[in-house]
């Protein structure tokens, strides 16, 4: 069966950055309300 993710490579800031907010205790969930309200794309922000 194929697999039709779209990847692309993570920016090493983006990761340190998300890396800091999880040691923070902010949540994925709270990192995607966030971007969402700041008008960021899902296409170009994925949180896991």
């Amino acid at each position: 069966m194929s697999q039709s993710h779209y990847h692309t490579p993570l920016d090493r800031e983006w990761v340190e950055l998300m890396k800091m907010a999880r040691d923070a205790g902010i949540t994925k969930e709270e990192v995607q309300d966030f971007l969402q309200k700041q008008g960021v794309s899902r296409k170009t922000s994925t949180v896991r």
